[in-house]
């Protein structure tokens, strides 16, 4: 409809013209962002074993929206087990991963999932911008809150590595219940 008018106004010489394209472009962003906003309300499913095969594939979602180039590189093997430590992992990768892209101005991002027996490490590392991790702890960033309570529900171990210039790198470390290791990540 928008597209139409537009169309109309081009045709009758009127000036408004750019204003009526700039209104069709962010209404445009605004549906893609509600887009993505759904999927990220919307519950996962992660088959047991699958959540390096859910984050390779959020991974290629985002970079198709994105300037940025974005890696997903997984062990084939990992396999968390409980399906709702898997859910917590999936949602933090996504919020870094959303947060590099956003924020950040990344030309890289990689997202990795290793096992290093019996931790299961979860990393998202940019080439961004960085940030001050005090100033951002300051203004209540909502989104480091919530990747530290989803780690905190499933016991992992969760940090955030930043510095203005430098980069980001979110980690999530998760130690599987079944191993008989005691080691660290």
């Amino acid at each position: 409809m928008a597209t139409q008018l537009c169309s109309g106004v081009v045709r009758d010489g009127s000036t408004d013209a750019g204003l009526l394209e700039n209104i069709i472009s962010q209404l445009k962003t605004a549906a893609r962002e509600v887009s993505q906003l759904s999927r990220g309300l919307a519950p996962i499913t992660i088959s047991p074993g699958g959540l390096a095969q859910a984050l390779a594939t959020m991974v290629e979602a985002m970079q198709k929206t994105s300037a940025a180039t974005c890696h997903c590189q997984t062990q084939a093997d990992v396999d968390v087990g409980d399906p709702a430590v898997a859910h917590q992992l999936y949602r933090i990768a996504q919020e870094a991963l959303t947060n590099a892209l956003k924020y950040a101005r990344a030309r890289q991002v990689t997202v990795s999932l290793v096992r290093r027996s019996p931790w299961i490490e979860l990393v998202v590392e940019d080439d961004g911008v960085g940030f001050d991790r005090l100033a951002v702890q300051k203004a209540q960033g909502v989104g480091m809150r919530i990747m530290h309570y989803r780690a905190n529900i499933i016991g992992a171990e969760f940090h955030i590595q930043s510095a203005p210039g430098k980069g980001t790198r979110v980690s999530c470390s998760y130690q599987c219940q079944d191993a008989s290791d005691t080691g660290g990540p």
